[in-house]
């Protein structure tokens, strides 16, 4: 691995996670515990994952730069045995961490110094880690996954390009299965995992630097970012993975030809990878190719019938890598996972998701039967954003929706009403504040609009088609437009070349004319070559240009 300039050998990882190994054994934290950890990408994370693994307890993994409220939520419900942190780490800096046993690593290392490993019996049933994806009560969801899965994932390296040497870049957040598939590939294959850190990935510059002056091998990116890289950059990956969300005909216009793009799919409830396929120039985006070993993906239709080639039906995965089922949530887990499908007790996921299969047996996505959406690459369910909103003085109601839109892909619109007279611009940075502060960068809405009411249907229901109707043609015209300040003249030229318009009004805002989360890392990238240097989270604060130019001035 190299992290932070540093390189480390197999030796030297193998011992340090056997030493957290040792320690959990010692504590009588193995198979059936929970184990936190708290590390960000790089080595100390990778040797906590490998001794919990070792010790046969489960991990799970834990942004602790994330809403308190957010992390306390997931560590009650993990009930963790202890919080693994690097050195280093302030605790009472984190009030999530308050009733929760925190270690160190080097307090891990100290107290095992004298302690002899000893492997345990893991068996395939065995809990392996619980991975925390949205859930539809507004609240995140466990997915419970075995030990089964990791030697299924890890065995299909050569699949995704990864083979011994390999320069693997550790692209995904922590708090993201596919982080694991990262780690468990790269070192059953040999490779080398090259740790960056959250800035560098944040910063649009510094992501481009690195796939070209980094000798990087294989990446796994979101479909949407590798979109905005240019086609000419000069980079070293001899394969490229797209996952997370649908790919694009871009994508595969400017990668296909130059390196092995790989289009993957596969939910958290499968341990990350359930189908893969190999990409020409000719090749469907929408095209996720076959299920990978030890794993079978069925489309069915409400009857649990296979439909046949070229008919749309519902994605059940069956397999090894299909997970246990969903923490402390039996009635859901009995929903999404049925049994009886392979004519025995084994359970199948029932995904969501649907698609259409060709006579070559390619599997074609088409889409996902609820909200749970995909917004550059992160899975966002709609329900926490209007948990959020709702959570905000004088919302009375409020409804959150996805709009496809032809230069931006899938954006997010959040509608409200509220309980008394309310200044729709100081509503919207209130919201925009709140949502920024508690929840992930990709949950932040496109639009924000303040309505009378919720238009509904006969049934009752609120009726989407005529949500989306009011967000009309956006422009950024907004009267008689007022003389620019001079910063204000530099960001609507950024803003410009971002959004492929001219911007003409002070009051124009980034998102309601195309700008999502990605976009936004590119203007603070644009601004920083400027001499500008802002927060990328106070730009969602902030979307309006004059409202922007005013943090330039601070």
């Amino acid at each position: 691995m190299e992290d932070g300039g540093v390189s480390y050998t197999y030796a030297e990882v193998d011992a340090d996670s056997q030493r957290i190994a040792a320690y959990l054994i010692h504590h009588a934290i193995g198979a059936g515990a929970i184990v936190a950890i708290g590390c960000p990408r790089g080595k100390d994370l990778l040797v906590a994952l490998l001794g919990v693994m070792k010790s046969g307890a489960a991990f799970v993994l834990m942004d602790l730069d994330a809403a308190p409220a957010r992390l306390a939520v997931q560590l009650d419900a993990a009930t963790a045995k202890l919080v693994l942190v690097p050195d280093g780490y302030r605790v009472g800096d984190n009030r999530a961490l308050a009733a929760e046993k925190v270690v160190t690593l080097g307090q891990v290392r100290d107290a095992a110094q004298s302690l002899h490993f000893e492997p345990p019996r893991i068996t395939p049933q065995d809990l392996a880690y619980v991975i925390f994806t949205s859930g539809s009560t507004g609240q995140p969801k466990g997915v419970l996954v075995s030990q089964r899965g990791i030697p299924n994932l890890a065995r299909h390296a050569l699949a995704y390009g990864i083979t011994q040497g390999s320069r693997v870049l550790m692209f995904s957040p922590v708090c993201f299965d596919a982080i694991i598939a990262e780690i468990v590939m790269t070192l059953v294959a040999g490779g080398c995992l090259v740790a960056v850190s959250d800035h560098e990935l944040r910063d649009f510059d510094c992501l481009q630097d690195l796939l070209c002056n980094r000798r990087i091998d294989v990446a796994t990116l979101p479909p949407s970012l590798v979109s905005l890289l240019p086609a000419e950059l000069p980079i070293s990956l001899s394969t490229l993975i797209v996952a997370g969300e649908r790919c694009s005909k871009q994508v595969i216009e400017n990668w296909a030809g130059r390196t092995r793009l790989i289009n993957a799919y596969g939910p958290s409830e499968a341990t990350v990878a359930t189908t893969v396929k190999l990409c020409n120039l000719d090749t469907s985006p929408a095209n996720i190719g076959q299920a990978i070993s030890n794993v079978t993906v069925r489309l069915l239709d409400d009857t649990l019938e296979e439909v046949p080639d070229g008919e749309l039906g519902e994605i059940y995965i069956s397999g090894v890598s299909v997970a246990l089922g969903y923490l402390g949530n039996p009635d859901l887990s009995d929903a999404r996972f049925v049994r009886g499908l392979d004519g025995d007790d084994s359970l199948s996921f029932r995904t969501g998701d649907f698609a259409r299969r060709d006579v070559n047996a390619d599997i074609f996505f088409e889409g996902r039967k609820d909200d749970l959406v995909k917004i550059n690459g992160n899975r966002v369910e709609l329900a926490e954003i209007e948990a959020c909103a709702m959570a905000t003085r004088r919302i009375r109601s409020c409804h959150a929706c996805c709009v496809e839109a032809d230069t931006s892909g899938v954006r997010i619109a959040l509608f409200v009403t509220t309980s008394g007279k309310v200044e729709g611009a100081q509503l919207e940075a209130e919201l925009r504040a709140r949502i920024s502060a508690e929840l992930p960068i990709y949950f932040m809405p496109a639009r924000i609009l303040v309505l009378d009411e919720l238009p509904r249907n006969p049934a009752g229901k609120v009726d989407r088609a005529a949500l989306i109707a009011q967000l009309g043609e956006v422009t950024d015209e907004g009267g008689a437009a007022e003389a620019m300040s001079p910063q204000e003249e530099t960001l609507a030229l950024i803003w410009a070349q971002i959004l492929g318009r001219p911007i003409d009004n002070r009051e124009a805002n980034f998102f309601a004319l195309g700008g999502n989360s990605l976009l936004a890392m590119r203007l603070v990238a644009l601004m920083k070559r400027s001499g500008i240097q802002v927060n990328l989270k106070r730009v969602f604060g902030a979307p309006t240009l004059a409202q922007m130019a005013c943090l330039i001035k601070e």
